[in-house]
């Protein structure tokens, strides 16, 4: 929430924060069977790594393997899938992938929009916003669209937005955005 928060921060400090957040990302990886699986095939256990310089230690995970392991095998075990939704890629490789997400991740994905409106003082009633995505079903921008948005209706004007999917003609995409200006 405060968008300066990195400004102020020296280089070891930044350094510090990133290492601190790969290990908790690391933390929560080795609790998902597919992830604890290729941890230990590689011999390696989340206490090995403790910064970036660790990195290279990482097996790779591929998108197949993310394919083939959705969906438990992707998700913690103790993960409740009651209150998640599934979300995926475009497909341009030939086959989207599946993963859950749950509305406390969406909403931490706002978080850098949310320090960019108040680092250039904007208003977010009064900003206007223009998505350009695939609104297919178990895409993210519909899933943001019919589930998020309407959430935050006290902080944002839906008149002050506009989405068209990706796969609408280019000429009526121009004329759609002119219109909303």
């Amino acid at each position: 929430t405060d968008p300066t928060r990195l400004e102020r921060l020296s280089d070891e400090q930044l350094q510090q924060y990133r290492d601190h957040a790969l290990r908790r990302i690391i933390m929560y990886a080795s609790t998902v069977p597919l992830y604890e699986e290729r941890y230990a095939a590689a011999h390696v256990k989340a206490s090995d790594i403790n910064g970036i310089r660790d990195i290279t230690k990482l097996p790779f995970i591929s998108k197949q393997d993310l394919r083939d392991n959705y969906p438990d095998r992707i998700i913690p075990r103790s993960y409740n899938k009651k209150d998640t939704y599934v979300v995926c890629t475009g497909g341009t490789t030939g086959k989207s992938v599946s993963i859950y997400t749950d509305f406390q991740t969406i909403l931490r994905a706002v978080g850098p929009v949310m320090a960019e409106t108040r680092y250039f003082n904007l208003n977010l009633r009064k900003l206007r916003y223009a998505s350009i995505g695939n609104f297919g079903r178990y895409r993210i921008d519909r899933v943001v669209r019919d589930e998020f948005y309407p959430r935050l209706r006290p902080f944002y004007s839906p008149k002050n937005t506009l989405n068209i999917d990706v796969g609408t003609p280019v000429k009526e995409i121009m004329e759609r955005l002119d219109q909303f200006k």
